[in-house]
């Protein structure tokens, strides 16, 4: 499985998950308790935004793409983990 952590904007640790292939990254976020700021839900606001620390490699976009780390913030509601693969992603909050 992967392991998702989640550091505000200063960087401090706020939340830990086991991530699944079936939801996008910010369902999971929410499921698991972390009050994340959302609008849309379809990546138009850019509200849910986060940047890649750790792990770009274990994520994938809507289409199944490989995800590219260009160090911009990327929306989580249109970012998925990849399937049966152990690993550990580290994002950073925007808000």
């Amino acid at each position: 499985m992967i392991q998702i952590y989640i550091l505000d904007n200063f960087g401090d640790y706020m939340k830990t998950f086991e991530a699944n292939d079936k939801e996008n990254i910010l369902k999971q976020i929410i499921n698991s308790g972390f009050d994340m700021p959302f609008s849309c839900m379809n990546g138009t606001c850019g509200i849910c935004s986060c940047f890649v620390i750790k792990g770009s490699e274990f994520l994938i976009d809507t289409n199944g793409n490989n995800f590219v780390s260009n160090g911009e913030s990327f929306t989580t509601c249109n970012t998925f983990v990849k399937a049966n693969l152990d690993g550990k992603v580290v994002l950073q909050a925007v808000f």
